[in-house]
């Protein structure tokens, strides 16, 4: 008796081509904790890094994720309050990621050409420092839905970035508001070739045939060059990089405010600090939602011009 060949799942037409999934798979909602036996008033965490160490792929950092905090109502005593704060989603945020990005992957240009691409790190991304003490926060997740067993998803490499200066030094990068000797304040460099300039920077005084032309005017031709010569703004100087999301508060009374609703936060850097309680109190009670998007299943858009 004749074998029988075994059919081939790519030229047998019995076969079907799998679709794809409808949707993107994404656990979106993250519920927030410290490590035992830490009790701090202060937390921050980055939205790219909580969405990887829960879903097991990368997202990166350099996003403007947007999300909202909420607090489940019961483990917050009346009277205490959670502020949160998120970096300013203005113009001069994301020009200064994108300086300090621009000059970082300019400083990798001759490392890239002489390291092949299989020798180079799968998951090279550009990482900032928040420039605040605080104490991060991680993903919280249940062992099983029987016994409410939970734990902290600590594990992945969310390392600063470096680069080495013209003196040998090793730097990494902040958004801390001055540049110190081991790291670039992203701020405080592009505001050295941010300042704005006055155009014009003087103005001509009397207008040509100022006695020739009967609708010529010396008064209004030294307002238009005068009047909207300096900048509506600082020139030389930004203003604070945060602002106050919201305040999350129980109150005695019965008022209460347990969510931020959905912000946009540049990087996805949010700081958090409560009075009243300890962040360890309220572990498992507090958590960051993202907005449904088309980056990997999330709402984010790209701090750099591509």
């Amino acid at each position: 008796m004749a074998s029988r060949k075994k059919r081939s799942m790519m030229n047998d037409p019995s076969f079907r081509k799998k679709k794809p999934l409808e949707y993107f798979p994404v656990q979106r909602h993250i519920k927030l904790g410290v490590s035992s036996p830490l009790t701090p008033t202060a937390v921050s965490f980055d939205t790219g890094r909580l969405l990887s160490q829960i879903n097991h792929r990368l997202y990166r950092y350099g996003k403007m994720y947007s999300q909202k905090i909420d607090v489940d109502p019961s483990v917050l005593q009346p009277g205490s309050t959670i502020d949160v704060w998120a970096l300013m989603d203005t113009w001069f945020v994301q020009k200064a990621f994108e300086e300090g990005k621009v000059v970082f992957d300019r400083a990798y240009i001759n490392e890239r050409e002489n390291l092949s691409k299989e020798q180079r790190a799968r998951w090279f991304d550009f990482r900032v420092d928040s420039g605040i003490v605080a104490t991060d926060l991680f993903p919280v997740v249940d062992g099983n839905p029987v016994s409410a067993a939970t734990a902290l998803i600590v594990g992945g490499e969310f390392d600063d970035s470096i680069v080495e200066d013209s003196a040998g030094v090793t730097r990494t990068f902040s958004w801390a508001g001055a540049t110190t000797a081991t790291a670039y304040s992203l701020i405080n460099e592009y505001n050295l070739a941010g300042n704005t300039t006055t155009t014009p920077t003087t103005s001509t005084g009397a207008g040509p045939y100022d006695d020739l032309e009967a609708d010529s005017s010396q008064v209004e031709m030294d307002a238009l060059q005068q009047r909207g010569n300096q900048p509506p703004y600082n020139a030389t100087n930004f203003p604070s990089l945060w602002v106050k999301v919201a305040t999350l508060t129980v109150g005695a009374g019965g008022n209460q405010k347990i969510s931020t609703g959905y912000f946009n936060a540049p990087c996805g850097l949010v700081y958090m600090s409560i009075t009243g309680q300890t962040f360890d109190t309220v572990n498992n009670g507090v958590s960051v939602t993202v907005q449904s998007g088309d980056y990997k299943g999330v709402k984010a858009h790209n701090m750099e011009r591509m």
